[in-house]
């Protein structure tokens, strides 16, 4: 790293900076595949590198319904949160029409008819699990 134009401190922690960057990078703060540890493996060939990319889990959005969205924007908290609400529920509906797509789903009457099947075979399996006897009563 030293060659490519990075600074190394080590002392509590080790600490790397480089020239363009305005902050330095603490190794503690990287993930678990970025520590001591793992390279020393990955350098000595006992595991492999995969490099993916990790998503904070405070970037995770979690679906809401789309009229709880619209009730949010008809809040009147102003221009940019009801941009930033309509930006979610057009995110939303451009989601369900590529479920739909990837689902081949080409009317309301193909979703109901899956609809009731999955119900369906709930129902058989409930049975089927209903129908079975406790290990607890076996013993």
């Amino acid at each position: 790293m030293e060659q490519t134009g990075y600074t190394i401190t080590r002392r509590k922690n080790i600490t790397f900076s480089h020239s363009r960057q305005k902050r330095n990078i603490r190794m503690r703060s990287l993930p678990e595949e970025y520590q001591k540890d793992a390279i020393c493996e990955v350098l000595l060939g006992k595991s492999i590198h995969n490099l993916r990319k990790h998503c904070s889990p405070l970037t995770e959005q979690k679906s809401q319904l789309v009229s709880s969205l619209e009730a949010k924007r008809n809040q009147g908290r102003g221009q940019y949160y009801d941009r930033a609400i309509q930006n979610q529920i057009t995110k939303q509906q451009a989601r369900a029409l590529l479920y739909y797509q990837q689902h081949g789903f080409t009317s309301v009457e193909d979703l109901k008819l899956a609809r009731t099947s999955v119900a369906e075979g709930a129902i058989f399996v409930h049975k089927g699990i209903g129908g079975r006897r406790s290990p607890v009563e076996t013993v």
